[in-house]
C-alpha cells in the first residue's frame, strides 16, 4: 500500500487528518507532507500509522524499503521487483495470521 493509501487509512480511523497527527504527536503540516511526498516518513512514524490503521507493519516496512530504491539504478529496479514479488505472494491477511500464529 503506498505510503498516501496509508495515511488516509490512519486518517479514516482517527477521524480526521488533525485527529491522527494528535494521535501520533505530530502536526496536521507533517502528516500532509508526508501525503504530498514534501517530507519524509520515518519508519517509526509509519509504524504509528499501521498501528492506527491496523495495517501489516511487516509488509509496510518492506513497501518502505521499496519506495526508498532508485527505480533508474538496474541493481535497485531488480532489488524492488523482487519485493514486490514478496509482497504480492502474501495477501496482507495471510501474513498477518502466519506471523500472529
Amino acid at each position: 500500500m503506498p505510503l498516501r493509501d496509508l495515511i488516509e487509512k490512519a486518517t479514516e480511523k482517527a477521524g480526521s487528518q488533525v485527529a491522527l497527527a494528535e494521535l501520533m504527536g505530530v502536526k496536521q503540516q507533517d502528516v500532509s507532507a508526508w501525503k504530498t511526498g514534501r517530507r519524509v516518513c520515518t519508519a517509526q512514524s509509519r509504524i504509528e500509522l499501521c498501528e492506527i490503521a491496523d495495517y501489516d507493519l511487516k509488509v509496510a516496512l518492506i513497501e518502505q524499503v521499496i519506495e526508498g530504491l532508485d527505480q533508474s539504478v538496474k541493481a535497485q529496479a531488480d532489488a524492488a521487483k523482487m519485493l514486490q514479488a514478496v509482497v504480492d505472494a502474501f495477501p496482507n491477511e495471510g501474513w498477518r495470521k502466519r506471523w500472529e500464529s
